[in-house]
């Protein structure tokens, strides 16, 4: 995430045009590859991270620079 007059960095944007002008300009991936984005995403994640109950307590901290 940047500030208006920062860089762009190599992410992916936040927001995506769906609808431009009433016409649809986004081509929705299809199950498979949601399904394999969200394994990838949720590979990522510490095993702690990831139970539904008892879940403990983790830090998150911010730093402005």
């Amino acid at each position: 995430m940047t500030l208006w007059n920062e860089p762009i960095s190599d992410g992916e944007p936040l927001l995506i045009s769906i609808v431009k002008d009433g016409n649809l300009v986004y081509n929705f991936p299809n199950l498979t590859d949601i399904q394999t984005r969200v394994r990838s995403e949720l590979s990522k994640l510490q095993e702690s991270h990831k139970v539904l109950t008892d879940a403990k307590p983790y830090t998150v901290e911010i730093h402005l620079h």
